[in-house]
Formats: C-alpha cells, sequence, structure tokens
C-alpha cells in the first residue's frame, strides 16, 4: 500500500468494506509506521532518546520547588529582652505592613536580641514587587525605631522559604589550629571561595569561636579618671581612624592625601590617649585592657558528640542539588553507571571537589561531611525507580497470563520503558524536576499505560484470524481501534486537568504526580499509533503460517491453571449477570448497602494531611529552661547526644548548639536560636536495612504466608518514630534542666505555616495570662491520646533584673532613663564602636567591644556598682538612682495578626491529624478557662489539610462534571451516560474498605488518588455498554444483549483492572525508604478499582436495564413510538453494518463475534464468548 494513494476504506476483521470518519491525519500515522518502518524508528528513537538525555539534565530535588509567598524582616539588637525587642521593633513594623495589598497574614518571632516580622501573600502573586514593597515600607519608618548605629543591624528583608535550608554540612578540621584561627579561617577564606560555587546562595559558618577585639574595663580606674564608658567609645572613634584629608593637585599629576590612624596590631590600641586629666595624658592602657581574642561562647557545633567547625551550603532555589554538592565535595559513579562500568570491565574515576583542591591547597585541612542532602535524594530517587521496576514487572506477569504468548506480551511491555522515556522531554516545558512526586506519578500511571497496547494486540489478532498479512491486520486493527483508544487516553488526562490548577506546597506535590501522568499517556497514545502496529505487522506470522514455538508451549503448560480459574470466573459470571437482572432491586439495594457501609466507616478512619514516613533522617531540638548558661546548655546536649549515639540505628548527630549574632543568610519563618537551645540533624541507616519491611508486612497482611517469612522476624527493627520516641523518653527521664525536647522525621511538615505536625493556638493580650494556659494547655495535651512529645512555643521563666529608676533623683542628678540604660548596656553587655578595626587583608572587619572586664559584671552586686557618669562629670553607682528586682519574663514572643500567641505544639502517633488537634483543641476548650477575648484555634498542617481536602474535593466534582459531559457527547446517549457514571461512588466504597483494613486514613493525597481511580474505573462501564449496544443494534434483546455483551468484555475488563491494581501492589505492603507517604494512595486506589470492578460488572449492567426501562415507559407515557430508541450513532452502525467505529471506546472483541463455536485459541490469548467446559486457554 503505497502512502500517497491511500484511500479512506479499510477492511473490517470479515473482509466488509468500512470507511472511518474523521482524524484523517492521525489515520495516517499507523500505515506510516507501517509502510516506512525505516522512518518511523528513528523518530521514537529520538524521543526516547531525547526523553533519556532530558533526564540527565534535569535538576534533581527532594519535592517541587515553590515560591513561598512570605517575606521576612529581621532587626538584631543583642542584649535586649524580648519585651523590649517586640515593643519598640515587630509591634511597629507589623502595623506599617497591614496596608500591604494580597497580604494573608502577619507573624512575628521576638526573642533576646532579635525580631522577625513575617508578612504573608497570596500564593503566586508577584513576590519580587512584594518584597519591593515591604522594603520601601521599612525604609519609611527607619526613624521611628530605635536603631543605635552601633549596636542594631538595619533592617533585613528576606524570602521566607522551606527550601531556604542548608543542602550541606561540613565539618572541618585543621591540625595546628585552635578554635579561633580555624573560624576565622572558615569564615574568610572557606566561605569566599564556596559561595563563588555556580548555584550557591550562601556559605554559613557555625560554631568555633569568632575573632574579637575586646576593650576591657576596669570600673574603679575608670571612676578613678572621671572618665565613663561613653568617653572611652567617643576616644576609640576619634582616634583609631582612616578619613580622606583632601587631594594635592599640580600640573604633572595628583595626589590624594589620607589619614589613616588605624592599628593593624590591637595590642597598640592601648597607647591611644583618650583624655587630659589634671594636666595629665589618660591612655587606654591606664583603664582598660585591649585584647585580641575571641568574643563570649553562646554556639559550638558537635559532630558525634565531639567539637567541631560547621559551614553550611544554602543552595540557590533553581540549582540542582546533586550539581552545588557535587562540585563541593566531588562525586563518583554510582547505580547504573557504575554497574554498567562494572560489567565492562572499566575503571570508576571520582571527580574531586572544591573540598578535595582545599585539602591539597592547605595542609592539615580534613573534612567530614555530616549532612548531605544529595545522599538521602540519591536514596529516594533509586527507590522511586526501584518501585518503578517492580510495577513493570507486576504488569508484565499479569498481561503474560492473561495473553498467554511471548510475541504480543513483548510488543505490549516495549510500550512502557519508550513511554516512560519519552515522557520526560516534556519536563523542562511544565517546569518540572526529576523529584519523588514526578517519578513516583510514572509509577502510578504505568498499569493504565498498557491498556491502548493490549486492547490493539486483541484486535489485531481477529483480523489474523480471517487470514490476514500481518500488515494488513496491523493496519486494518489500528482503523478500527483508533478513535476509542484516543478518546479513552483523553477521558484519563482530563480527569487529571483539574488537579494541575491546585496551589500550595501539597498542591504542587500533587501537580508534580499528574504532569508526568498525562506526559506518559500522550506518549503511550502516540506509539500505540505507531510502535504497536508496526511491531506487529513484523513480528507476527500470518495465520496459515503460524506455529506454537517452544517457549510458548511451555507458557501454557505453566499457565494452564490460570487459564482453568479464566474460564471459571467468566461462566461464574455469566449466570451472576443473569441472576442480577432477574432481581435487579435486590443487586441495587445491595450496592446502596455497600456505600451505607463506606458511610459508617469512614469518619472512623481519621485525617491527616500528609501520611508519616520513615526518611531515615530525623530533626529536633531541645530547649533548657531560659536563663540557662551556654556552658550549661551545652553539658546538657552532650548528654542527649550520647543517648542518641547509642542506638544502633543511628550513624550521624549533627548538633549546632546556641545561637551566633547573625545566625546565616537564610530563613524559614521559625529561626529561634537562643543560647538555651540546640537543634540536631540525625541520619540513620535506611529503613530495609533496620526492618526487613517487604517480608515482615507480607507475613503480616498475608497472614497465610507468616510461617514461610517468619525466619525474617530475627532481622526485624526499630522504625524511626520507636527510635525518636525512645531517645525522647529516655532524655526527658534521665537529664535534668530540659524544657522542652522534640524529634521528628525529615520532612513531617511540608509547609512554611508549621512548626510541628500537630499545633493548637491560643491568643490573647496578656503574655502572662498566655503563659497560664499555655501551661494548662500543655498538661491537657500530654494526656490526650495519641499525642507524643508536647510542648509549648514558650514560656514565662526567663529571670530578669528590672531597674526601678528613682526619676526625680535621675533628674536632680542630670539624668534621663535612656542615658542611664545605655551606660548599663555598655559596661555589662558590652557595645560596639563605629569604627572597624583594620585586619590582615582578605579578612573581614571587626568592630572593637567595649565592656567591663569579667570580674565586674557577674553578680548582682556588681549591677549595683555599675558606675553613671554624670553631665557635671561625676559619677555615681547605679544603685543611687534605682532599686533592683528579680522578676521571670519570657524567652519568645509570638504573635499573629497584631495579637500575642501561644501555639502548644505536638507529634501525633495511632490516631489521625485531625483527630489528634482535635483532640487537644477540644481539651482546652473543656478544661481550661479562656478569659474574653481569648481564643484558641488549630493551624499549620490541620488548616492546610483542610484547606487541600477542600481544593481535592472541587477537583474530584470537576473531573467527574467533566468526565460525564464528555461521555455524553461520546455516547449521544443519557441512558448509556447516567449508567457509566455509576462507577463513580462506587469506587469509594473499597478505597475506605482499604484503608480501614491497612489501618491508613483520609487524607489530600487518597483524595488525589480517588481522581485517578475515577478516570480508571469509567473505562469498565464504556467496555461494557459498548459492546451491549453493538449487541442490542444485531437485534438482540436488551437481556440477551447485556449477557452477551458483559461475558465477552469480562475478560478485557478484569485484564485492565488487574494491570493497573498490579503496578500498586509494592508500594502498598512494602514501600522502601521515603515511599511510605504514597502508601495510602496505592491502597486507596488498589481498594477503589477492585470495588468499582466487581460492583460496576454487575451494577452497570442492572442500571442499565433499569434507565432504558424507564426510558421506554416514560416514551410510552408521552406518546413516543416504543421499543428502544438508538441515538444517531447506533442509527448509522445499524446501516453501515458491523464494521463501523462505535461511539463508544470499544475493545478487542471476542471470538464469539468470529468464530461460530463461541471461540477458540488465537495467538494473543483472545477469549470469545464461553460456554461450559469451551473455555481454551
Amino acid at each position: 500500500m503505497k502512502l500517497k494513494n491511500m484511500a479512506r476504506t479499510f477492511l473490517s476483521y470479515d473482509g466488509k468494506p468500512v470507511e472511518y470518519r474523521g482524524m484523517t491525519w492521525l489515520r495516517k500515522l499507523p500505515i506510516l509506521a507501517i509502510e516506512k518502518p525505516m522512518l518511523m524508528i528513528p523518530v521514537i528513537l529520538l524521543m526516547v532518546i531525547g526523553g533519556i538525555m532530558t533526564y540527565g539534565k534535569t535538576v534533581r530535588e527532594l519535592q517541587p520547588y515553590l515560591e513561598n509567598p512570605t517575606v521576612g524582616i529581621i532587626i538584631t539588637y543583642p542584649g535586649v529582652a524580648a519585651e523590649d525587642m517586640e515593643a519598640y521593633f515587630a509591634r511597629p513594623i507589623e502595623q506599617k505592613m497591614t496596608v500591604l495589598d494580597e497580604m494573608t497574614f502577619i507573624r512575628s518571632n521576638s526573642q533576646e536580641g532579635r525580631t522577625e516580622v513575617i508578612v504573608g501573600f497570596d500564593y503566586y502573586s508577584d513576590m519580587n514587587k512584594h518584597k519591593v514593597e515591604v522594603q520601601t515600607l521599612l525604609s519609611n519608618m527607619l526613624n521611628e525605631l530605635p536603631i543605635d548605629k552601633d549596636n542594631t543591624s538595619n533592617p533585613w528583608v528576606v524570602h521566607v522559604a522551606n527550601d531556604n535550608v542548608p543542602i550541606l554540612d561540613l565539618n572541618i578540621k585543621r591540625e595546628g589550629y585552635d578554635d579561633v584561627r580555624l573560624r576565622e579561617f572558615v569564615e574568610n577564606t572557606l566561605r569566599d571561595r564556596l559561595e563563588a560555587v555556580p548555584g550557591v546562595q550562601s556559605a554559613i559558618p557555625f560554631g568555633g569561636k569568632r575573632r574579637l577585639i575586646l576593650v576591657e574595663v576596669d570600673r574603679d580606674k575608670l571612676a578613678g579618671y572621671s572618665l565613663g564608658l561613653m568617653d572611652l567609645k567617643k576616644a576609640l572613634e576619634e582616634q583609631h581612624i582612616s578619613r580622606a584629608a583632601g587631594k594635592l593637585r599640580t600640573p604633572e599629576r595628583n595626589i590624594l592625601v589620607r589619614a589613616d590612624e588605624r592599628f593593624r596590631n590591637p595590642v597598640k590600641l592601648n597607647d591611644i590617649p583618650i583624655a587630659t586629666v589634671k594636666d595629665q595624658v589618660v591612655y587606654l592602657r591606664d583603664v582598660a585592657n585591649v585584647k585580641d581574642t575571641f568574643s563570649e561562647v553562646t554556639s559550638a557545633y558537635h559532630f558525634n558528640g565531639k567539637p567541631g567547625q560547621l559551614i553550611q551550603i544554602v543552595k540557590q532555589p533553581e540549582a540542582s542539588d546533586y550539581d552545588v554538592i557535587d562540585d563541593i565535595i566531588g562525586s563518583q559513579d554510582t547505580g547504573m553507571v557504575k554497574a554498567i562500568k562494572d560489567f565492562m570491565g572499566l575503571p570508576t574515576h571520582p571527580r574531586p571537589g572544591l573540598m578535595d583542591e582545599f585539602v591539597k591547597e592547605f595542609p592539615g585541612l580534613t573534612f567530614d561531611v555530616a549532612y548531605n542532602r544529595k545522599a538521602f535524594l540519591e536514596t529516594i530517587i533509586a527507590n522511586a525507580w526501584h518501585e518503578m521496576m517492580l510495577a513493570f514487572i507486576m504488569t508484565g506477569i499479569v498481561v503474560l497470563i492473561f495473553i498467554q504468548t511471548i510475541t504480543p506480551t513483548f510488543i505490549v511491555l516495549v510500550t512502557l520503558p519508550a513511554a516512560v522515556a519519552a515522557s520526560f522531554m516534556f519536563f523542562p516545558m511544565a517546569g518540572q524536576t526529576i523529584n519523588t512526586p514526578t517519578l513516583m506519578g510514572i509509577t502510578f500511571v504505568i498499569g493504565r499505560l498498557v491498556d491502548d497496547s493490549v486492547v490493539l494486540i486483541e484486535v489485531i489478532n481477529r483480523h489474523l484470524k480471517f487470514g490476514k498479512t500481518p500488515k494488513d491486520a496491523a493496519i486494518d486493527g489500528s482503523q478500527e481501534i483508533l478513535l476509542p483508544n484516543i478518546l479513552s487516553a483523553l477521558t484519563f488526562m482530563i480527569a487529571l486537568t483539574p488537579n494541575l490548577v491546585l496551589q500550595g506546597t501539597m498542591g504542587t506535590g500533587f501537580r508534580g504526580m499528574t504532569w508526568p501522568m498525562i506526559f506518559a499517556m500522550v506518549f503511550s497514545a502516540f506509539l500505540s499509533l505507531t510502535l504497536n502496529p508496526m511491531m506487529a505487522a513484523y513480528l507476527y506470522k500470518p495465520q496459515r503460517d503460524r506455529k506454537t514455538n517452544i517457549v510458548d508451549r511451555i507458557l501454557k503448560i505453566l499457565l494452564f491453571p490460570f487459564a482453568k480459574l479464566i474460564e471459571g470466573t467468566v461462566w461464574a459470571y455469566r449466570h451472576v449477570l443473569a441472576l442480577a437482572l432477574d432481581n435487579r432491586l435486590i443487586v441495587i439495594a445491595l450496592a446502596m448497602s455497600s456505600m451505607y457501609i463506606a458511610y459508617k466507616i469512614w469518619p472512623t478512619l481519621g485525617w491527616e494531611g500528609m501520611p508519616l514516613q520513615d526518611t531515615a533522617q530525623a530533626v529536633g531540638e531541645i530547649e533548657a529552661w531560659p536563663g540557662t548558661s551556654f556552658q550549661e546548655t551545652e553539658a546538657i546536649v552532650s548528654r542527649v547526644e550520647k543517648i542518641l549515639l547509642q542506638q544502633p540505628e543511628i550513624q550521624l548527630v549533627s548538633t549546632q548548639i546556641g545561637a551566633e549574632p547573625a545566625f546565616g543568610t537564610y530563613f524559614s519563618g521559625y529561626g529561634v536560636r537562643t543560647v538555651n537551645r540546640a537543634f540536631f540533624k540525625i541520619t540513620m541507616s535506611n529503613k530495609e536495612e533496620r526492618v526487613c519491611e517487604f517480608y515482615n508486612r507480607w507475613a503480616e497482611d498475608v497472614f497465610l504466608l507468616d510461617s514461610l517469612f517468619r525466619p525474617c522476624s530475627e532481622l526485624s527493627g526499630r522504625d524511626i518514630w520507636q527510635i525518636m520516641d525512645g531517645v525522647q523518653n529516655e532524655a526527658l527521664s534521665s537529664v535534668p534542666g530540659i524544657r522542652s525536647f522534640w524529634l521528628m522525621e525529615m520532612g513531617a511538615t511540608p509547609v512554611n505555616t508549621a512548626r510541628a505536625p500537630v499545633e493548637a493556638v491560643i491568643k490573647g493580650l496578656d503574655l502572662e495570662e498566655l503563659a497560664k494556659i499555655g501551661e494548662e494547655g500543655l498538661a491537657v495535651a500530654q494526656r490526650t491520646p495519641g499525642i507524643v512529645q508536647p510542648f509549648t512555643s514558650w514560656s514565662m521563666t526567663m529571670p530578669q533584673y528590672h531597674l526601678n529608676i528613682d526619676r526625680v533623683r535621675a533628674k536632680e542628678l542630670g539624668l534621663a532613663v535612656p542615658q542611664i540604660a545605655m551606660q548599663a548596656y555598655y559596661a555589662l553587655n558590652g557595645g560596639m564602636t563605629s569604627e572597624f578595626f583594620k585586619p590582615e587583608e582578605g579578612y573581614r572587619h571587626n568592630r572593637l567591644l567595649i565592656r567591663y572586664q569579667p570580674d565586674q559584671r557577674m553578680a548582682l552586686e556588681d549591677l549595683k556598682q555599675v558606675m553613671l557618669k554624670l553631665p557635671d562629670g561625676g559619677q555615681i553607682p547605679l544603685k543611687d538612682v534605682a532599686t533592683i528586682e528579680l522578676k521571670n519574663g519570657t524567652d519568645l514572643i509570638y504573635k499573629e495578626d497584631l495579637r500575642y500567641a501561644m501555639s502548644v505544639l505536638a507529634q501525633y502517633r495511632g490516631v489521625g491529624l485531625r483527630m489528634a488537634t482535635a483532640g487537644v483543641i477540644m481539651g482546652i476548650k473543656t478544661s481550661v478557662t479562656l478569659p474574653k477575648g481569648y481564643t484558641v484555634q488549630p493551624k499549620g498542617l490541620m488548616l492546610d489539610m483542610m484547606d487541600n481536602l477542600y481544593r481535592l474535593y472541587s477537583a474530584l466534582a470537576l473531573a467527574i462534571f467533566i468526565l460525564f459531559f464528555m461521555l455524553l457527547l461520546q455516547t449521544q446517549s443519557w441512558v448509556a451516560t447516567m449508567a457509566i457514571m455509576v462507577d463513580a461512588p462506587l469506587q469509594v466504597f473499597g478505597a475506605i474498605f482499604f484503608l480501614y483494613w491497612r489501618g491508613m486514613y483520609w487524607s489530600p493525597p487518597v483524595v488525589w488518588g480517588l481522581t485517578i481511580a475515577t478516570a480508571a474505573v469509567m473505562a469498565t462501564g464504556i467496555y461494557l455498554l459498548d459492546k451491549v449496544e453493538q449487541e442490542r443494534a444485531e437485534g438482540k434483546s436488551i437481556r440477551d444483549a447485556i449477557i452477551s455483551g458483559g461475558t465477552i468484555r469480562l475478560i478485557p475488563v478484569l485484564m485492565t483492572a488487574i494491570t493497573f491494581v498490579a503496578a500498586f501492589i509494592p508500594p502498598m505492603f512494602a514501600p522502601p525508604t521515603g515511599m511510605d507517604r504514597f502508601r495510602p494512595i496505592a491502597t486507596a486506589l488498589i481498594g477503589a478499582i477492585i470495588s468499582s470492578t466487581a460492583l460496576s460488572l454487575i451494577m452497570v449492567p442492572v442500571t442499565y436495564s433499569l434507565l432504558d426501562d424507564a426510558k421506554e415507559y416514560l416514551g410510552k407515557v408521552f406518546g413516543a413510538r416504543p421499543g428502544t430508541a438508538k441515538n444517531p450513532a447506533m442509527a448509522q452502525m445499524e446501516r453501515d453494518g458491523d464494521g463501523i467505529q462505535s461511539p463508544l471506546p470499544v475493545e478487542a472483541a471476542s471470538l464469539a463475534e468470529i468464530a461460530p463455536n463461541g471461540g477458540a485459541e488465537t495467538q494473543g490469548g483472545s477469549i470469545g464468548e464461553p460456554k461450559r467446559g469451551e473455555f481454551s486457554a
């Protein structure tokens, strides 16, 4: 057949001429592929290779990146209490920001020396514009803030993002370097060069000892000269300075003049004259001692319990974790590349990174990788591919069982890897990256990808039966099935389309799973039009030359029990269907009963936002009681680290203790760092190494196999939650001084509005009252079932000395309250000079810190003896103008929407998120007396879960609505459409029952999975009623048409459903590390497809029968012609013959259509309308 002479007339399976209307350009594709294979093969290979190459270049990350619509404002003022940071900085900034457009919330955290204001906006708003607006408002109000230019940082506007956290932690060591030199080396040399690596946003040092030029003042000597600390500060700023002094100009040249009086050697600062007293020059050395030392230690880093020096790498949002980390620590061949090289005997060459160059360049330098997100990401991606391969294998097994010959099975399965590989080509166009959701989305669609190919192979087999050549059979078969396959794929893709408009962090994950499914479906449909008919044309043999090869004969022997099982299933279904048609109301009642059972079970499931998952990585925070010194905090943390490292499953513990003045350039919205807190990153062995997961779960769930897998139970270990809860309980019971300690799996709170999975926010107007209510709420949480590791966000236990200044006495002496406070601040906390000490070239500048020597700023008596300089030059101790009172203050002030807030936070175990959160909320409302104006409400994951459920319900409803009208357009029959739509609610019973059986919760991922199930299960009704309509068009009664058509379509329907289910079995029973989150989706999908297939095989025909009777009755009542009214498409089919294309998607017909004996064996294992005892494998 020549393409240029191609006619639009083809032959049906029995030789009748058929004219297929529409989609002319698509109909040329199969012919082009068959007639010009050397043209089509390169095109397909180009797509596959292009997809593989795109995969290699696409950014790999843990989760899809979403720009969080939040902006943060940070101000630091060392030594200032949380109450003052809130009153003088957070509050005025919050009030000013209320005028912003598209703003959704304002919250703030104020702690000692630091305040953070976070402004939230609508998703997908223009964040660059909003950031500029925030910066503009802030600039206009700077004069309203009490900014001390020497000690207060300028307000810093940053983008708040969950992904704006370190991807790599390095523990740096260098032989011969003490803590000060090492910190200086890291902060200057390493930091600058690491930040030059492409994709690196910032490199942040932490721990060690920071160099400081310290001026330690002797209080008594300074007072002896009638000088104050501010005199000393002024003198240093005037003497230690560099300024321009003009320019000399001559006809020949210009010469700059400078007054550079800065000292390179800090010891020489002692020689600075600071005053003249009684004709005597007073030098700095007379009243103080200048030291080149280190700042007060308020932070430390431990790696596996030992002190170290940390540097953290934060990547740019668009950068790849793989590329950034490989550039820094190097890489080596892993995975498939390593396997290929090992097989070929080729050497593997590790690629050195920048740190390897540093090791060679700087003698004695070594480093440890304390945390590496790439390693975790590699595990997750490898496990996702592992699940995908298992899905391939399970699908192949199912196809082989049904088809029972090698050639058609091979043709069907070739489509899977080709469609998956080619789908990656579209990733950049949709802004997708390689991450867990995208790979799992492909895994979930694998069962659906083979449907088009299976149908096509069945139809080609039917054409071959009547003596056509393989080429002719492939051409005619592809034309017959083209339109239904295209419409079936469109139905699936259209049902998924509403998921593409979901918003938020969870919505981004759902979109990440949906796009790959659509891409794979597009290429699968294309391959079913090109690759499949082409392979069938050249791999099949004509009917007269066909011989069963030895492999097929062996398969038929091995699979004979399955063949008999299928035969029995078909025979039983025929009789059950006949019985159902005779008892239609009973069938309807049984179906309604199943829905009622699902309705009663559903509330008992519990709800959660995102399923818990064992990621083998955990984070945690420990807080000592407010007021605890850094040294005592470090001692407490060391004892907890010992407990952690005693756990055999824990491999690495990276601990940041305390706080630094400027904690990094990244910000996630809850950056509370104080000297009495420590933050942990914990790396454990993978779940597969800790628990013999696969065998234990199958032994547990498939109890008949329990005895077979019992030996594996000796390998059983603890999951991540058992490890974390055990450590937390032991630490709280054995280590004194801990106020709160929590641990949770990394990624447990995937949204930027959540600090812990369970959060109840109490809002009010008074901090002391909130603290009291918070403690009562904590007690409620501790006794709430399912709640573990509860704690409150802050407490009113911070010891503070309050100065009660005698305002009259101070006025008499010429002192104002700010002057008194400032002089005390410089004496005790210390204040910075405005001028910088000039260090060695290439090193960052440091300012000078002035304060009393240590033995004069330790006790209460030292506070009383702080000397205040009077305007007339005299001096008095602080106790002469103020009394001192010890009170408790707060270590943190948290606000939401301009109201004070206290959060009760916790993890949950054994109950759903909604039940856990509701238990705490209701417990507080019933057990705690809330004053007027105080409220308690859920926050974080709970609100995000409810919002996403609402959006997903809307998406599911929209998908069903679209499918309804699409089916109506296809069938042109309200009866058929309504009967097919019965499938939609039937799936809910199976999903809920399977979740209940597996002890899982209702969640947004489950609802998303039901959207997929809705798209998949519609095919059952379509396949059934398509054949029923064809049978009725031949003149059969409706009852006979339903029984005949249903029996013929049973095997294709079962094959489609079982193939789809098979792909989900591995993630349902034994998900590897990082895949637990997808387990409920797989469980709900399996339940939905099983129940909808089993029930719809009966319910759809019964409903169709009832609706048709109702239609005929109404026709009689209103005077319509009695009998079955056929839609125009059916009438056209009757006029033109059997071969005309059905408006419904058709599936491979049974041999009952073409053989008088009701079915016979054919290559591909097509099964005809059976009679008991006539089934052939």
